[in-house]
């Protein structure tokens, strides 16, 4: 019992002094460390190790709050064009140089079915959207979302539903809109 509260007592003691060491040399470390991190940085402007790839300046529209239903697209503003397309923030977006457009979104794409937004715009389907909580319309789809990327000069990024959807009518969705082939998705895209 001795021995154990002998050892204690030593611990406690190196303990103290170890502390008032670290305690007086802190000024010292807290310089040494402060000289390390300064840093210089350089530009030089006359050389130059390859371009910036345009994409990488690109952005993303969802289904969210108004940034697409009230925001680059509605239908019978007097903002809009005959298709629905807002004017001044196509005119906007084109000033930000946007290169990309990323779509349906993040979180609305995980229940997103694009089969809702193709056809007749008053025969798509108003579907729950259960990021939001709030009802999708289906009024701006595939093709909307593909020829508003045309107009603003940027290369479409389109996100799959791999939430509940499924990897058949992801691969029919890149078929739909790219093929060349004539089957059942190229033929529902002419129609």
């Amino acid at each position: 019992m001795d021995r154990i509260a002998t050892s204690e007592a030593n611990i406690m003691t190196l303990s103290r002094r170890s502390f008032a060491l670290a305690l007086a040399g802190a000024p010292t470390i807290i310089r040494a460390q402060q000289e390390t991190l300064r840093a210089r940085v350089k530009i030089d402007t006359e050389r130059a190790i390859g371009d910036i790839d345009r994409l990488i300046y690109g952005n993303f529209i969802e289904h969210l709050g108004r940034c697409i239903d009230g925001g680059v697209f509605q239908e019978g503003s007097p903002l809009a064009d005959a298709q629905g397309y807002r004017r001044d923030v196509l005119e906007a977006a084109g000033k930000l140089g946007v290169s990309l457009l990323r779509w349906p979104g993040g979180n609305f794409s995980s229940n997103y079915h694009w089969m809702d937004g193709i056809g007749a715009r008053d025969r798509r389907p108003p579907r729950l959207e259960m990021a939001w909580g709030t009802v999708e319309s289906n009024r701006f789809g595939t093709h909307e979302f593909l020829d508003y990327v045309k107009m603003l000069g940027a290369e479409p990024y389109i996100c799959a539903n791999l939430g509940t959807g499924t990897w058949t009518e992801a691969q029919q969705w890149v078929e739909y809109c790219n093929s060349s082939e004539d089957t059942a998705m190229t033929r529902l895209r002419r129609r």
